[in-house]
This record gives C-alpha cells, sequence and structure tokens, in this order.
C-alpha cells in the first residue's frame, strides 16, 4: 500500500532546500506518494506542479508561520489521509510538529535540519534550542543532511539521539565534465546573496588575485540572488571591478553554465551540505570552500579542493594559484570521484524511504 507523504518547505524560490524537495519527488520509487507545502514562487512551484499535478500541492507563505494556513494545511492532510508529514528546514518544522497535536493520532513527523546555525551569544540562540527540543517530542524522525550536522546538533543536547539520522545531499551525476583547456582561469560561485552566504569575501578573494597575481583575465561569476545583490554591485563597482565580477542571476540550468569554469569558490558562514559544491564536483570542479560544517564534510583539504579560514584571505589566493599552476588535474579527478562514489541522488532517496519504513513500522 502506498505511503502519502506531505513535503513542507517555505521557499520554492531558488535555493538547495527546493531543489532537495525537487529531487526526492523525481527520484523516489512508486511506493512513496508525494504532497507539497510551499510558498506559489519561481521556479520550483511550477516544477512540483510539473511532477504532481496542482492538486497535490498546497500553497503557505514564504520563510512564515501563519495560523491560517496553519489550519488549511491540517484541512489538507485530513482530506488526503496523509501517513507521513516530512519538513525541511526551521519554518517548515514549526507547522509540521504542530500539526502533530491535531492531526490523525497514527501521523508521523519527519524534520531535515538543511544546515543549523547555532553561533549565536545571545538569546536568540537560546530560544531556538528551547522550541526545538520541545518540538523534538511531537517528532519521529530527524535527517541531517552531513555528519558535521549531526555533530553540531548532538553538542548542544537539541533532540533525542535515537531519533537522529543522516542522509547525505545527493546530486544526478552528469555523463560529461570539465577540461581545463582555458589559459585563463574563471572561477565560479552559485550563491544566495545574504549574510550566511558572505558573498563579499568570495569578492575580496577575487580582488587579491587580481592585485597580487595578475589575474586581470579572470572573472569570478555568481549564479543567484538575494536582498544583498544591490550592495554588493556597488561594493563591485567602487572597487572597479566590474569585468572581473559578474552577477550572472539565477538559473534552472546550473550544471551546464558551471561547465564553463575551472574552479568552484564559496565563502559561507554556515551550512548543511551545500547541494551546489556536490553539483560542481560532479563536473570535476575543485572546490575551495570556508572551513564550515557542510563544506569541511565534502571537501578533503588538499586532495579534492581546499579549506580557507575566513579571516585567511591571502593564503587562500595562493592555494588558487597553486590549484591554478600545479594540481587542478589530480584535484578534478579527485573531486569527480568522490561525488559519484559517495553522493549519489539515489543514496540520498533510498535512505529517505528507510526512514519512512521505519517510522511507519514497516521493515525494508
Amino acid at each position: 500500500m502506498k505511503k502519502k507523504v506531505l513535503l513542507i518547505t517555505v521557499r520554492a524560490d531558488y535555493g538547495g532546500g527546493p531543489e532537495h524537495v525537487y529531487r526526492l519527488i523525481k527520484n523516489m520509487d512508486t511506493n512513496i506518494e508525494y504532497y507539497v507545502a510551499c510558498p506559489e514562487e519561481e521556479p520550483y512551484w511550477d516544477k512540483y506542479i510539473q511532477l504532481l499535478g496542482e492538486e497535490k500541492l498546497i500553497k503557505i507563505p514564504h520563510r512564515k508561520f501563519t495560523l491560517k494556513y496553519y489550519l488549511e494545511i491540517l484541512r489538507f492532510v485530513k482530506k488526503n489521509n496523509i501517513d507521513i508529514i516530512h519538513s525541511h528546514g526551521k519554518g517548515a518544522g514549526i507547522y509540521s510538529r504542530l500539526l502533530k497535536v491535531f492531526a490523525p493520532k497514527n501521523i508521523k513527523i519527519v524534520h531535515t535540519f538543511h544546515g543549523i546555525h547555532l553561533d549565536y551569544k545571545n538569546l536568540i540562540n537560546q530560544i531556538y534550542i528551547f522550541i526545538e527540543r520541545f518540538l523534538s517530542y511531537f517528532t519521529d524522525a530527524f535527517i541531517c543532511v552531513s555528519d558535521g550536522e549531526r555533530d553540531k546538533v548532538n553538542n548542544v543536547k537539541l533532540v533525542q539521539n535515537n531519533k537522529l539520522n543522516v542522509i547525505v545531499n545527493g546530486v544526478e551525476i552528469p555523463k560529461d565534465h570539465v577540461v581545463n583547456n582555458n589559459q585563463i582561469f574563471n572561477i565560479v560561485s552559485v550563491t544566495r546573496f545574504d549574510n550566511q552566504k558572505n558573498s563579499r569575501k568570495s569578492i575580496e578573494i577575487m580582488e587579491n588575485l587580481i592585485k597580487r597575481h595578475g589575474y586581470e583575465e579572470s572573472t569570478l561569476t555568481f549564479i543567484g540572488q538575494g536582498p544583498q545583490v544591490s550592495e554588493l554591485q556597488d561594493y563591485v563597482n567602487m572597487r572597479k571591478l566590474e569585468r572581473n565580477i559578474i552577477f550572472f542571476g539565477p538559473t534552472q540550468n546550473v550544471i551546464e553554465e558551471m561547465q564553463k569554469y575551472n574552479m568552484y569558490l564559496s565563502s559561507a558562514k554556515w551550512e548543511g551540505m551545500p547541494l551546489a559544491v556536490l553539483e560542481a564536483m560532479s563536473l570535476g570542479l575543485p572546490a575551495v570552500l570556508s572551513n564550515v560544517v557542510g563544506n569541511r564534510d565534502i571537501v578533503e583539504h588538499g586532495k579534492d579542493g581546499y579549506l580557507y579560514e575566513l579571516d585567511d584571505t591571502d593564503k587562500i589566493v595562493d592555494l588558487i594559484v597553486q590549484l591554478k599552476d600545479e594540481k587542478w588535474n589530480y584535484m578534478s579527478t579527485k573531486a569527480r570521484e568522490k561525488v559519484v562514489s559517495k553522493y549519489s541522488v539515489q543514496q540520498m532517496v533510498k535512505g529517505t524511504k528507510q526512514i519512512y519504513s521505519k517510522i511507519s513500522g514497516v521493515s525494508k
């Protein structure tokens, strides 16, 4: 008998979270019947409809909890006889766990964290930990997308350890991979222009490459959008870097676009397990990443990429030069090999289905 699963995400714009949900739906076997609660946003609202049909979607606001939409989801759950609610990210987790209170008693709740930032040093952090601990009693299983994320959860005793699982993000492996046949070394970063992704640091790294190592012909291309884009464009203009820093905007063809570049760069302050990094490495792009949870779960420093401390721009610039001049072919091969062996979407889907079966009392 099919299990009916409602996926909840409070974002359906460009980003790794909505893409993760899309890949689950696209690749899950026919024993799982998915429904989705998400904002009516481009591009994923339409992409979910293409996979499921409009009758299996319910609209909720972008990154916002309201009683009105909570009650609408509750009616949707009862009408469609949902067996499992699977929330993705902090905001969606509020809906899912509170639904447990008034939904049918046999309903099961799964929550995936998708990146936890516990480095606040004020009351906000303590409030979040208190709420998450309380909500954990209404949750049947938790999923962390990396070992580092699991360790963070355990360190603060956020949830009960026996409910915690690790299922790493997975990507579809492209047939082709990049070949480093350009004399000009071009860098790409798939980002959201906000505090977490910290894209200004990437601009500073590129400026340092130009000034210290003569990379005047090289470019750093940002793929994405976000609230800080205008501020960063003004900064680039002020630093007279318009020729070298390109704001490409969002695209649904990330894999195809990344094939034009030689290296992937991230300066994020925290991550879960970034899909864009896995996609880049699946193409054979060596990744140069900030040394934070999620990033350091993927890259082995000096083998398939580099990790750097955010306050040590000079060192990472020297390593990028070394990558270009000496290590590109080796790191490119190792990057692709790692993703092929450890991070396929099939492994991610299989692990998720096993969680569904476990909490439903079905041996698989």
